[in-house]
């Protein structure tokens, strides 16, 4: 008998994986590959962009280097958008004066524009967005002497409720009062500062509005808002330095309930009508009557006669049932006024009687 060669079961499983396995360890690596090269790409197209921002702020005259809406004024856009195929890039221009240290620093420098810095931030996303915003920047000195004629500098400080610096706050900065109008977002610096020279004169013009992401938001008021405000709309004189502070916090939340008496078990009871208010004032009426930051009326809702509010600022509040409703005070938990403090979740119990 003549014996047959060949392959069992077992050989072909054995090999049939290790097939698979070198497959497997090809495409990863391709994979990594196209990764890479993706990567690089979307990157060089990102410095493609900052660097034409650049060439294009350095051929501008010196009076023209600065961002629509911004302070220095100029021609150069704040931000744009821009496709390439499956990627979105942000392009987000930055020009601000440097106070060289050389000649002394604001506010004993009453000319703290000796040269404009420009910085240009592109980020991406799609297949291979960007982890961190690719920058470049570039320093353009005046041919002359500097010169702050008709303008003064912006100062302003952004801090919590300790007193400590918060960095990287959103601080928007609007004035349709001079010519070309300021529209200018920008963020705290690490000492929660914000330091603009170039800002043109006015009386009470800039209108400033400072928040960050899951804080409080401070801004300031005019004469439209508020008859007397505590903060109006910031003045800055030529040749000195405006200065303005602002305070923000983590929100905090307020669990409203309102409940009978002992004798009805402090079951719920809805639709009670409550007035809140606390002590920060923005400013005082005509007639010197205080106005307060915050002052609502609330409703508690069914089917447990209770409300959340949130995004509350920390601050000492009150809570009172208004004259005339179906029901009065017989106590609360905690006894108001109370304090709120950044970052709480408190639960506020009203009990309430029949009037």
């Amino acid at each position: 008998m003549r014996e047959k060669s060949g392959f069992t079961l077992v050989e072909v499983m054995v090999a049939t994986a290790v097939l698979f396995l070198f497959i497997g360890g090809i495409s990863v690596v391709v994979d990594a590959s196209m990764r890479v090269v993706g990567t690089a790409r979307a990157k060089y197209i990102g410095a493609t962009f900052a660097q034409k921002k650049i060439e294009l702020a350095r051929n501008l005259p010196y009076d023209d280097v600065g961002t629509v809406g911004g302070i220095p004024p100029g021609l150069l856009p704040q931000q744009e958008s821009i496709q390439v195929g499956a990627l979105n890039y942000d392009v987000r221009v930055t020009v601000y004066y440097v106070d060289d240290p050389y000649d002394g620093v604001a506010p004993t420098d009453l000319l703290p524009v000796d040269y404009k810095r420009v910085k240009v931030a592109v980020t991406w996303d799609g297949p291979f967005a960007s982890n961190s915003p690719l920058e470049l920047w570039t320093d353009i000195s005046p041919k002359g002497v500097e010169t702050l004629a008709g303008a003064g500098t912006l100062s302003l400080q952004v801090f919590d409720s300790l007193g400590a610096p918060v960095v990287g706050a959103d601080v928007l900065i609007v004035n349709d009062q001079v010519t070309p109008a300021v529209n200018l977002s920008t963020l705290s610096d690490s000492s929660g500062r914000v330091l603009l020279p170039g800002a043109l004169a006015c009386v009470e013009c800039y209108e400033v509005t400072v928040s960050k992401d899951g804080f409080t938001t401070d801004r300031t008021y005019g004469t439209d808002e508020v008859d007397i405000p505590n903060k109006p709309h910031i003045s800055v004189i030529e040749g000195e330095v405006s200065e303005a502070s602002f305070a923000i916090d983590k929100t905090s939340t307020i669990h409203y309930k309102t409940v009978r008496t002992a004798e009805y078990n402090y079951a719920p009871i809805n639709s009670v009508q409550m007035h809140v208010y606390g002590s920060k004032l923005i400013g005082t009426t005509a007639l010197g009557e205080p106005v307060y930051a915050y002052d609502q009326m609330i409703v508690t809702q069914p089917p447990n006669g209770e409300i959340y509010v949130g995004n509350m600022a920390w601050d000492q509040y009150t809570v009172e049932i208004p004259l005339g409703s179906a029901v009065e005070e017989a106590g609360t938990s905690p006894l108001v006024p109370f304090a709120l403090s950044p970052g709480q979740e408190l639960t506020f119990y009203m009990v309430v009687a029949a009037s």
